[in-house]
């Protein structure tokens, strides 16, 4: 893939962040002014370079009783997946992203979730969460009340 195949590859994702191999970290500096909408670049597999982040420094402070999600989050993309991560989570928010996103699967803690159903059925009806298939659950058990929910 030539330079310009690679910018229209992620212009075309409208992703915000870009995990990326050390190898690459030529091409992603010549590129990145085409890629604006691109604000992390995360380099994985080697040392980073200034005005990108280290994905080993980053897993180093993340917390270790969540093992999980940073594997799902970093063999999402490598399947052809987008993340959507919120810097702070709104239960309505969360639903319009799902909506807007067209998400299919999420990753939430029991207090999460709660918040979402405990939103007035007006608000939870007015958005479309027909892609959504999957809810993952976890990181503290989820109360009864999310049983069946």
């Amino acid at each position: 893939m030539n330079r310009d195949e690679l910018v229209n590859a992620i212009a075309t994702t409208n992703a915000k962040a870009l995990i990326l191999s050390s190898e690459f970290i030529p091409d992603i500096l010549a590129i990145k002014d085409r890629i604006p909408k691109v604000e992390h670049f995360i380099v994985a597999g080697g040392p980073s370079t200034e005005g990108m982040l280290s994905y080993d420094d980053m897993i180093a402070r993340s917390p270790d009783r969540m093992p999980d999600t940073r594997f799902i989050v970093t063999l999402n993309p490598c399947t052809g997946g987008t993340v959507v991560i919120m810097k702070k989570f709104d239960p309505e928010e969360s639903l319009r992203l799902i909506e807007k996103e067209r998400i299919n699967w999420v990753f939430m803690v029991p207090t999460m979730l709660e918040k979402i159903l405990s939103l007035p059925d007006e608000v939870k009806n007015k958005y479309d969460l027909s892609a959504m298939h999957t809810v993952i659950c976890a990181a503290a058990p989820p109360p009864r009340s999310l049983n069946g929910a």
